[in-house]
C-alpha cells in the first residue's frame, strides 16, 4: 500500500463556477454558503432546494440511467423545509450552520423517520426509535434528511489498481507545486503484522444489541437473519462466520487483543511521523475500482481502512483526478494525528484549489426547465 508523507501546504484560491439554475440559483456544485446567501436574499427557499434534488433523484436514480443509489426518499423532507423557511422569515437568521441544506444518510445509520435496513431484505421495515448520534447532530444544525442511500448488504463487501497509482503519483507532484514539503515513502514498522491483528468479529454482538433497541423489529438477532433465508448468497458466508463470535467485546479474546494492537498501531504511527518529521500522510482513498453490476467475483477495492478507523485519527478525502478512460473519480486521503482536523482541512482545501479536479458527473447532467 503506497503512502507518502507531507509537512504542510500553502495558498488558497476561489471556488470554480457552478451550473444549473433553480430559479435564479445555480444548483450544480452549489455551496452551502451560496445557498444561505440566496435564502437570506429571498431568491431561494429550502423547499425549492429540496424539490430540485428530489427531481434529480427521480430523473437519474429511479428513471433514466436508474443508478439505484437511494433506497427511499424522506416523505417529511418538504414539511421540514417549510418549517425552516418559516423560521428564517420569522427570525431573519438561519437556525444553524446547515440551515435548509438537504443531505443523504447511508442506510446503516438510524433515522427516526425512515427505516434502517443496512441494505438487507432481512431488515425490511425496521424502524429505529431515534436518530443515530451523527444524524441527530446534523439535523440539529438545520439540515434536512433527503433520502437513505444504498449499500452492499449489511455493509459487507487487494492489490492496488495501476491507474489509481498513476493518479496518486501525479497528486504528489501537485502537492509539491502547491507548497507542500513531501518526505517521500513512509514506513510504519510492523504494519503488516499489526493490521492482521486489528480484527474483532463483533458484528453478531453489535447487531443483536442494536435489534434489541428497535421497536417491533422484523428479526431479533443475527441467527434469525441467517435462518430467514433472505441474505444474498455472496454475503451468507460472512454472516455464518460472524455467528461464531462468543461473549462481548470486553470478554472476547480476539477483541481484547485487537484493542491492544490498535494502541500499538497508534504508537507506531506517531513514532514514525516523529521520525520522518511529518504532519500528515497521503494515500489513495480507494485501491481498486468498484465492480460492474452483476460482477461478484473480481476485486472490489477497499476504502483505506487500515489507518484511520483503528487508530481513531482523522482523515479527509478530496478528488485527485479520474481513471478508467476518465470516467471514474479517484480520491486522495489525507491523514493526521489526533486533533489535527484544522491542519488536514487546510491541506485538503489547498490541494483542491490548486488542482480543481472536482467536476459534476456527466451521467447526471443539469435538468431542463
Amino acid at each position: 500500500r503506497p503512502f507518502a508523507a507531507l509537512i504542510t501546504a500553502l495558498l488558497l484560491s476561489p471556488w470554480p463556477a457552478v451550473t444549473q439554475p433553480v430559479g435564479n440559483i445555480e444548483l450544480i456544485e452549489l455551496t452551502i454558503s451560496e445557498a444561505h446567501q440566496a435564502m437570506l436574499a429571498g431568491t431561494l427557499t429550502s423547499r425549492e432546494l429540496v424539490v430540485a434534488y428530489l427531481d434529480r433523484i427521480n430523473a437519474f436514480d429511479k428513471r433514466g440511467p436508474a443508478f439505484n443509489a437511494t433506497i427511499m426518499t424522506n416523505p417529511r423532507a418538504l414539511a421540514r423545509a417549510d418549517e425552516l423557511h418559516t423560521a428564517l422569515q420569522r427570525t431573519g437568521a438561519p437556525t444553524g450552520p446547515l440551515h435548509g441544506i438537504p443531505f443523504i444518510v447511508k442506510d446503516n445509520y438510524d433515522t427516526w423517520d425512515m427505516p434502517m435496513t443496512g441494505g438487507s431484505a432481512s431488515l425490511e421495515g425496521s424502524m429505529p426509535a431515534d436518530d443515530a448520534y451523527q444524524v441527530r447532530n446534523i439535523r440539529e444544525a438545520g439540515a434536512i434528511v433527503l433520502a437513505k442511500s444504498n449499500l452492499a448488504e449489511l455493509a459487507f463487501t487487494e492489490t492496488a489498481d495501476p491507474e489509481t497509482l498513476i493518479r496518486f503519483t501525479e497528486a504528489i507532484e501537485d502537492l509539491r507545486r502547491a507548497g507542500a514539503i513531501v518526505a517521500g515513502d513512509f514506513l510504519i514498522p510492523n504494519l503488516d503484522s499489526l493490521r492482521q491483528g486489528l480484527g474483532c468479529s463483533r458484528f453478531r454482538y453489535d447487531i443483536d444489541t442494536y435489534l434489541a433497541s428497535v421497536p417491533n423489529p422484523p428479526v431479533h438477532c443475527l441467527q434469525e437473519i441467517e435462518e430467514g433465508g433472505r441474505v444474498h448468497v455472496t454475503v451468507m458466508p460472512r454472516v455464518r462466520n460472524f455467528l461464531q463470535f462468543e461473549g462481548t467485546p470486553d470478554t472476547n479474546e480476539s477483541c481484547i487483543q485487537a484493542c491492544k494492537n490498535e494502541e500499538l498501531l497508534r504508537e507506531g504511527v506517531r513514532a514514525a511521523m516523529a521520525e520522518y518529521n511529518v504532519e500528515a500522510l497521503v494515500y489513495p482513498t480507494w485501491n481498486n475500482p468498484p465492480r460492474l453490476v452483476g460482477d461478484l467475483s473480481n476485486p472490489h477495492g477497499n476504502n483505506s481502512p487500515i489507518l484511520s478507523p483503528p487508530t481513531g485519527f482523522p482523515a479527509i478525502t478530496v478528488p485527485m483526478g479520474f481513471v478508467w478512460d476518465d470516467t471514474l473519480p479517484a480520491g486522495l486521503q489525507i491523514y493526521g494525528d489526533a486533533w489535527s482536523e484544522p491542519l488536514l482541512i487546510r491541506i485538503a482545501y489547498t490541494y483542491e484549489q490548486a488542482t480543481n479536479h472536482r467536476r459534476p458527473p456527466k451521467t447526471a447532467p443539469p435538468l431542463e426547465g
